[in-house]
């Protein structure tokens, strides 16, 4: 989280040396000093709205920026045409659902794991692929989801305090959807020792 506000303090930092000056070695600033704004305050929620609403339209193309990236980055999923089949739902389902959860700021206890995401959990479990290729996929869709989240931020508004209080609360968001999604959606320890996925 730290990292987070750091970035977004380093351009104003760097523009702050005198003509001739030579920079020394950057020490981010203490976290007390970039924002004392509360990310669940009104201000924070519509600034995350905003930016959902935003990359709303553009959930086709950033969904498939993500998919190729998990396929790319997990070669074990590449290996049954039918279930990257279901991993593309998956992941346009997922991105759909938590741009809309990020835009009308709806309580996740009312979210449930989209049906392509459920079925692609039971359809590697069936295939014996690993837990922790589907636990992969999620850290990387994940984090990729939250830069171009960050990226729109970042052309919406100069406030320093506002962009680190809603990349805080956009990544709180995420995880808790990411970590509600893992917990609904992953086979039973049962089924996944079936099939040689929970050793």
């Amino acid at each position: 989280m730290e990292a987070i506000a750091a970035l977004v303090l380093l351009p104003t930092a760097i523009g702050t040396l005198r003509p001739g000056a030579v920079p020394g070695p950057f020490r981010p600033p203490s976290p007390r000093n970039i924002s004392s704004m509360d990310r669940s305050s009104p201000s924070v929620a519509q600034s995350a709205s905003a930016v959902a609403g935003v990359l709303i339209p553009r959930t086709g193309e950033l969904s498939a920026e993500i998919y190729g990236l998990i396929v790319r980055e997990i070669p074990r999923l590449r290996s049954d045409k039918r279930v990257l089949t279901l991993l593309e739902a998956s992941v346009t389902e997922n991105v759909a659902t938590l741009l809309h959860v990020l835009q009308h700021d709806i309580d996740l206890e009312n979210v449930r794991a989209p049906a392509a995401a459920e079925e692609y959990a039971r359809r590697l479990a069936q295939r014996g692929v690993p837990i922790a290729a589907l636990l992969r996929a999620y850290r990387i869709g994940s984090a990729r989801f939250q830069d171009r989240c960050l990226e729109e931020l970042g052309r919406s508004t100069n406030d320093a305090a506002l962009i680190s209080a809603t990349g805080l609360r956009i990544a709180d968001r995420t995880a808790a959807y990411i970590d509600r999604y893992r917990r609904n959606s992953s086979p039973p320890t049962k089924a996944r020792r079936r099939t040689g996925c929970g050793t």
